[in-house]
């Protein structure tokens, strides 16, 4: 049985056709053939009339101005529609800014006014200068 299952992919194996390959010297012999093609319209641009060769590179210059053209034109929008972003941006409260709210039912361990920070927590100012935030409550 097992052998047969052998013979049968094998025999598979043998029919599948084997796909069109072409040979070393052929590829090169396409090669050679492509960059003969380029030096000679390289060569015939060269042997143009000046007249000729004026006006391509005329053309070319032109499309060149074009896209630094088109190019300046896209940073513009770009820094326009950024402008406009900024302006829409919020700005954020600096801590000189910002004053906490002072819960007056509260008081600190020494009578100390507690206040309630940014993020819902409450804090009292100690001896010391720094923040010495409150414990959690229970029920709160």
């Amino acid at each position: 049985m097992l052998l047969g299952l052998l013979c049968l992919c094998l025999s598979t194996l043998a029919q599948t056709p084997a796909t069109a390959t072409t040979s070393v010297n052929d590829r090169m012999a396409k090669a050679r053939a492509a960059k003969a093609a380029k030096r000679d319209a390289a060569n015939a641009t060269a042997a143009m009339p000046p007249s000729e060769a004026k006006a391509k590179k005329e053309m070319k210059l032109d499309d060149a101005s074009a896209k630094q053209a088109a190019k300046a034109e896209t940073k513009s929008a770009k820094e326009g529609a950024m402008a406009g972003k900024e302006a829409m941006k919020e700005e954020k409260a600096t801590p000189a800014d910002y004053k906490a709210p002072v819960d007056k039912s509260m008081k600190g361990p020494n009578g100390e006014a507690v206040m309630t920070g940014p993020r819902g927590g409450k804090f009292y100012i100690n001896k010391k200068g720094n923040k010495a935030y409150l414990r959690g409550q229970k029920g709160s």
